[in-house]
């Protein structure tokens, strides 16, 4: 039982039984800081990142993410742009090499 009853009749606190385990010291924030820490300096300030910064300054944390997340998109479609080219360059070699093997010779 965690409560008693004192001559008042007003419940107060007073732990019965064996007390809770204790946290261990990286669980307990620690490592939360250690990692929000390593975030803040692993972060790249360049322009995009100095755009979010001054946008959730400025605007708020919302307008911040917001940000961050359509510099995210704009880098994704930069990264399957780059991809498919790379892809339609391989197929284009895979189906020219006898051309592609001539004119390296001759050169």
């Amino acid at each position: 039982m965690w409560y008693q009853r004192c001559a008042v009749s007003r419940l107060r606190a007073v732990r019965i039984g064996p007390s809770p385990p204790r946290v261990p010291l990286l669980i307990d924030g620690s490592l939360l800081r250690g990692f929000i820490i390593g975030l803040v300096l692993a972060a790249p300030v360049g322009p995009v990142g100095v755009l979010c910064v001054q946008r959730a300054l400025s605007e708020g944390r919302l307008h911040g993410l917001l940000s961050g997340l359509g510099a995210a998109v704009g880098d994704a479609i930069y990264g399957a742009v780059a991809a498919y080219g790379v892809v339609a360059v391989s197929r284009w070699l895979e189906s020219h090499t006898t051309e592609v093997r001539v004119v390296g010779g001759i050169v």
